[in-house]
């Protein structure tokens, strides 16, 4: 299995201007739901997948470039993790925003997202 080195990684919000963000870590988990099948005569339980989602997480620094995004905010979005990895994209609702300095420090944001529709891997 091939490692990639994250320090090359990017993150992108919306179609038009695909304006770049400080991105200092990101996760997305990917879930199917698990429906339930069993039938009589059955000797173990049975499973089909159901309906997927998508939700996550990003931190980054506050640079001063970026409009912040707030809650209640849906845009699209394409994340690399490095040179030669994928890239998921599709669309988020931006559920939580935190934002947060330090005296010693460069201002920081995390954002919560969940997704909307499929997330795109290519």
């Amino acid at each position: 299995m091939a490692a990639f080195n994250c320090t090359g990684g990017s993150m992108a919000l919306g179609t038009t201007d695909g304006l770049e963000i400080n991105v200092r870590n990101f996760s997305l988990s990917a879930k199917v739901e698990a429906l339930e099948v069993t039938a009589f005569g059955n000797a173990s339980r049975q499973f089909i997948p159901g309906l997927t989602s998508f939700s996550g997480r990003w931190s980054g620094f506050m640079d001063g470039t970026v409009t912040m995004a707030f809650p209640a905010t849906t845009v699209t979005f394409t994340y690399t993790a490095g040179t030669g990895a994928d890239a998921f994209s599709g669309t988020l609702l931006i559920t939580d925003v935190t934002i947060g300095s330090d005296v010693q420090g460069v201002g920081t944001y995390d954002a919560t997202f969940q997704g909307t529709g499929t997330v795109t891997i290519a």
